[in-house]
C-alpha cells in the first residue's frame, strides 16, 4: 500500500539523486548561459540539443525510479548513457536500481563504472565500497576505504570500517593503529577500547586486553559492566579467583546486570563445578534483564551437552521451570519445555505444556508443528484433525498441515473432508525438509474415495501411488483385497498380492489377502494352503481369517467344518454382513 510516508520518502530519494548530479547540471547550465550571448555553430547547437535530451531522460528516469517503475527507469538511464557515455550519474542510478532488485553483480558493474568516471564523488565511492563488502572483496574494500579517508580525513565512521576490514584480514597491527587514531580524534571511548581488547584476546595478549579494560574503568568508574569484561579475560586465563572477584564486584554494585551470572556460569562450567554453574544460570534465568533468546539458546545447548546424563536432568528441569515461571505465556518457552519432555518420550506431558501457551500461539508455526506431531505420537487422531484445522486457518499455505489434517480426518471417518484436505495439500509446494511422500497423499486419497464408494477414483489414486512407489506392500495388499471383494480385475489383484507375500512370507494379514484373492480366482486348494499359513503366523485368530477359512472349506465341499469355522468367527466378532445368514442357513452366501 502506498502511504504518505512512502511518497515522502521516495521524494527525498528523488531530491538526493538530483543533488548527486548537481555539480554536473550546474556546470551545464552555466555553459548554456554563456552560449546564449554568442553565435552558435552547428556543432554547438547539436551539443545543446543532446544536452536537453540528456536532462529530459535523466529527469524522467529519476521520476520513474521514485514511482517504483524500475524497468522504465532503467530504459531512461540507459538512453542517458547512449547520449553521453562518459557521465557517471546514470551508471550510479543503474547501480542503485540493480541493487534494489538484488541484481548484485550488475550493481557492482555499474557502481565501478560510476566511480571510475567520478572518482571524487563521495556517494559513488560509498556505493562501490558497500558492494565490495557485500561480495567479501576485502582487499578492494580496504583500498577504497584508504582513499576515501584520505579525501575525508574527519569522517570517523570510515576509520571504524577500515579497522574492521583490517581485522577481518588479520592485519591486527594496522587495525590497532586505526583505533589509536580514532582515540586521538575523539578521546577514550568504549567502542575503540572493546575493539582493541578483542584483537588482543585474539592474539592471546591478555595483559594488553586487561590494560584496555582498566583504562575504561578509570575513565568511566560508574560503569560496573566493565568489571564483567575483566572477569571474562581472567576466565580465559583460568584465573578463576580473579574472575570471581570481578563478577562479584559487578553484582555488588549493580545487581541489574544479570548477564554477569551467565559469565559466572561459564567460569564454573570451565572449572567443572556443575552445581555452582547451574546455580548461576538459575539466577540469570529469573531476571528479565537477560534477553529471552539468549536464555533459550543456552538451554538448548545445555540440553544437547547433557543429553543422556541422568545425573544432570534435575538441573535442566530447574532451568526450564525458571523460564516457564518468568515467561508463563510465551509460546517459545513452552515449545522448549515440550521439546525437553519429548526427548524423554513424555508425549502427554509435552502436549500439556504446549497447550499452556494456547492464548499466545497464533503467530508461531513451530508451536502448531510440535503440537500436531505430539497428537500423532499419542495416536490422538481427533485432536490431530482439530489442531491441524486450527493451524490451517492461521497458515493456509503450508502443505504439511493439510497432510496431518487429512490423516486425522481419515482415521476419524471424515472421508469427504480427507479428500478435500489432501487435494488442497497436493496443490501447495512441499517443504523439502518434511518427510511426507507424494505416494502417501495418493494412497490415503484412494482409501478415502473407496470408503465413499467412489471406486473408480479410489483405484485411480492407488495406481498413481504405485507408479510413484512400486514397493508399497501395504498399499498393494489393500488394493488386491478391494479388487477381490469387488470380484474385479482379479488377475491384477493376484499379481500384486503374490508380489507382496514373496517379500513378506510370514505376514499373516498379507497371507490372508493372498488366500482371499486365490479364493476369488477359483483356486480353492491353493487358497486353503495360504489361509492355513496366515492362521499359523497369526498370534490371535481374527474374525476375518476364520470366516475366510470357513468360506474356502465350503467351496471344497467340507460344509460341516465350514459351519464350525463361521461359528468360531461369530464368537469373536461381527464379521461380514453375510456371516449370520451363513450360520443360520448352513451354506455359503455371497453378494
Amino acid at each position: 500500500m502506498v502511504t504518505k510516508y512512502t511518497i515522502r520518502r521516495s521524494f527525498l530519494v528523488f531530491l538526493l539523486s538530483l543533488l548527486i548530479i548537481g555539480i554536473e547540471s550546474c556546470s551545464l547550465f552555466k555553459t548554456q548561459a554563456v552560449r546564449i550571448h554568442s553565435s552558435k555553430s552547428k556543432e554547438e547547437q547539436n551539443f545543446e540539443k543532446k544536452q536537453i535530451d540528456y536532462r529530459f531522460l535523466l529527469y524522467n528516469g529519476l521520476r520513474q525510479k521514485m514511482l517504483g517503475n524500475y524497468q522504465l527507469a532503467e530504459q531512461y538511464f540507459s538512453k542517458c548513457i547512449e547520449t553521453f557515455p562518459l557521465r557517471a550519474t546514470p551508471y550510479y542510478e543503474l547501480a542503485q536500481l540493480s541493487y534494489q532488485q538484488k541484481k548484485y553483480s550488475e550493481a557492482l558493474h555499474y557502481a565501478e563504472k560510476a566511480h571510475h568516471l567520478a572518482p571524487k564523488n563521495k556517494w559513488m565511492h560509498e556505493l562501490v565500497i558497500r558492494l565490495y563488502e557485500g561480495y567479501n572483496q576485502l582487499a578492494k574494500t580496504e583500498k577504497e576505504l584508504e582513499i576515501i579517508i584520505k579525501n575525508n580525513p574527519s569522517n570517523i565512521p570510515y576509520y571504524f570500517e577500515l579497522a574492521n576490514v583490517y581485522t577481518l584480514r588479520q592485519k591486527y597491527n594496522d587495525a590497532l593503529k586505526i583505533y589509536d587514531k580514532i582515540e586521538t580524534m575523539q578521546g577514550v571511548n568504549e567502542e575503540t577500547s572493546i575493539k582493541k581488547e578483542e584483537i588482543y584476546i585474539q592474539r592471546k595478549e591478555y595483559d594488553k586486553a586487561i590494560a584496555e579494560i582498566n583504562k575504561l574503568i578509570r575513565y568511566y568508574p560508574d560503569n560496573w559492566a566493565y568489571y564483567g569484561l575483566l572477569g571474562d579475560i581472567y576466565t580465559l586465563q583460568n584465573q578463576y579467583d580473579k574472575a570471581l572477584k570481578s563478577y562479584r564486584t559487578v553484582l555488588a554494585n549493580d545487581s541489574s546486570i544479570a548477564k554477569t551470572y551467565l559469565s559466572m556460569a561459564q567460569m564454573y562450567l570451565q572449572k567443572k563445578d556443575t552445581a555452582n554453574s547451574f546455580a548461576a544460570i538459575d539466577s540469570a534465568f529469573c531476571s528479565l534483564s537477560v534477553d529471552l533468546e539468549r536464555k533459550l539458546s543456552i538451554t538448548y545447548s545445555y540440553m544437547r551437552f547433557y543429553e543422556g546424563r541422568t545425573e544432570y536432568q534435575h538441573y535442566l528441569e530447574q532451568m526450564i521451570q525458571d523460564l516457564v515461571k518468568t515467561y508463563p505465556k510465551n509460546p517459545k518457552v513452552h515449545i522448549l519445555q515440550a521439546d525437553y519432555l519429548m526427548r524423554h518420550k513424555k508425549y502427554k506431558e509435552a502436549r500439556e505444556a504446549l497447550r499452556l501457551a494456547k492464548e499466545d500461539k497464533q503467530n508461531v508455526y513451530a508451536y502448531w508443528q510440535q503440537l500436531i506431531y505430539l497428537d500423532a505420537q499419542l495416536n490422538d487422531n481427533k485432536s490431530m484433525y482439530a489442531d491441524a484445522k486450527d493451524a490451517i486457518d492461521l497458515f493456509p499455505n503450508i502443505a504439511e498441515l493439510y497432510w496431518y489434517g487429512g490423516l486425522g480426518a481419515y482415521f476419524t471417518n471424515r472421508y469427504r473432508e480427507t479428500v478435500n484436505l489432501l487435494n488442497k495439500g497436493l496443490e501447495l509446494p512441499k517443504d523439502s525438509s518434511i518427510l511426507i511422500r507424494i505416494t502417501d497423499y495418493y494412497m490415503y486419497l484412494g482409501e478415502a474415495y473407496y470408503h465413499l464408494k467412489d471406486k473408480d477414483s479410489a483405484y485411480y489414486y492407488f495406481d498413481l501411488a504405485l507408479q510413484d512407489d512400486s514397493t508399497n506392500y501395504m498399499l498393494m495388499n489393500n488394493y488386491s483385497y478391494y479388487l477381490a471383494l469387488d470380484s474385479t480385475n482379479l488377475d491384477k489383484a493376484l499379481m500384486m498380492s503374490k508380489k507382496v507375500i514373496l517379500k513378506n512370507p510370514k505376514n499373516a494379514t498379507y497371507l490372508d489377502t493372498y488366500a482371499w484373492v486365490l479364493y476369488k480366482h477359483g483356486d480353492y486348494q491353493e487358497a486353503l494352503k495360504y489361509i492355513k499359513q496366515a492362521m499359523a503366523n497369526s498370534e490371535k485368530q481374527g474374525v476375518a481369517f476364520l470366516e475366510h477359512y470357513g468360506d474356502i472349506l465350503y467351496r471344497l465341499g467340507r460344509h460341516e467344518e465350514a459351519l464350525q469355522e463361521w461359528k468360531n468367527a461369530r464368537a469373536i466378532g461381527k464379521g461380514s454382513p453375510y456371516l449370520d445368514l451363513k450360520i443360520k442357513n448352513g451354506k455359503l452366501i455371497e453378494k
